[in-house]
């Protein structure tokens, strides 16, 4: 089964410019009955990479990448996608974060902190 949506893919891959209700709509309608959808956040990497001296090369930096995951989860971007998805038919999400299992941590206080009100629907 392929993955519902990716919030990352659906800022930078919608020429048409689809609100994220009507796309999660759209997606969350192809899944067939009795399984649950999924959709998968991460949020856009901004800051560089350093890559250490090694070998008689110096170190570089290299630019993020559009579409790179980052470390962690924008806590408001993941607050105006949950409540773009308020309404919707139930469904998993899986996070795309470079620091795992940290990043959820830091997620759900963020949560917590900034809207209160979802944490019961995100944690």
């Amino acid at each position: 089964m392929v993955d519902c949506l990716s919030w990352l893919h659906h800022q930078i891959n919608n020429p048409e410019r689809i609100a994220l209700g009507v796309a999660l709509a759209l997606a969350l309608a192809t899944w067939p009955r009795g399984v649950r959808p999924k959709v998968h956040f991460s949020s856009q990497r901004t800051e560089d990479h350093r890559l250490p001296e090694r070998h008689g090369h110096e170190q570089r930096v290299l630019a993020p990448q559009l579409g790179q995951h980052d470390d962690f989860i924008n806590p408001f971007e993941f607050v105006q996608f949950m409540n773009a998805a308020a309404g919707q038919s139930s469904f998993d999400i899986m996070l795309e974060a470079k620091a795992a299992d940290l990043a959820l941590a830091r997620l759900r206080d963020d949560v917590a902190r900034i809207a209160p009100e979802l944490v019961e629907r995100v944690c």
